[in-house]
């Protein structure tokens, strides 16, 4: 097997694992500071009214408090979408590597056809429009293409802690609106 660090393929290969590590990070650090705020913002807003608003418009305000939450869980769901789309995209590179192809991609052998850099799996997917590699005359395996269809929304939206985090915020919000 001829040097793969000679390779430009594998140079951008690991630019590639690089980028995604480094996205991964980000959009982390994105949704740890989006949960942060969320809980700022929620938890302050049942203080102010629990504390300065008249008796008789606390319960609608203290009710429209679980509604902040529920922003903030729409953009968690965002971020994580896009930090799933990463993920997957690390997967298909890790299955790659790991594959009887990969030292034949290394050769340039012109069977094996795997897409390289697509840091966030935007492009080489199941849903892209071909036509367009067709005219840049790009060759992709079918095996080496994301699905986006299985990020469905459910798995996303309730992906590990979130639906945790968000859902007893909004329970706590309509169980001291009704007993507040």
């Amino acid at each position: 097997m001829p040097d793969a660090y000679s390779n430009p393929r594998y140079t951008i290969l690991l630019k590639e694992i690089d980028l995604i590590a480094e996205n991964i990070k980000n959009l982390d650090d994105i949704i740890y500071k989006t949960k942060n705020f969320a809980i700022v913002l929620w938890g302050g807003s049942l203080y102010l009214i629990a504390q300065h608003v008249e008796a008789d418009k606390e319960n609608l305000l203290i009710y429209l408090t679980a509604l902040i939450p529920f922003f903030f869980w729409f953009i968690h769901y965002r971020w994580q979408l896009y930090l799933s789309m990463c993920s997957a995209r690390e997967r298909m590179i890790s299955w790659f590597i790991n594959s009887p192809g990969f030292p034949l991609w290394l050769q340039n052998d012109e069977d094996v056809h795997f897409p390289v850099y697509d840091v966030p799996g935007w492009l080489y997917t199941k849903q892209a429009d071909k036509n367009h590699w067709e005219r840049l005359g790009v060759k992709v395996d079918e095996a080496f293409l994301l699905d986006h269809r299985e990020l469905t929304f459910w798995k996303i939206a309730f992906y590990k802690d979130a639906k945790w985090y968000y859902l007893l915020m909004i329970i706590t919000s309509i169980l001291f609106g009704i007993f507040g």
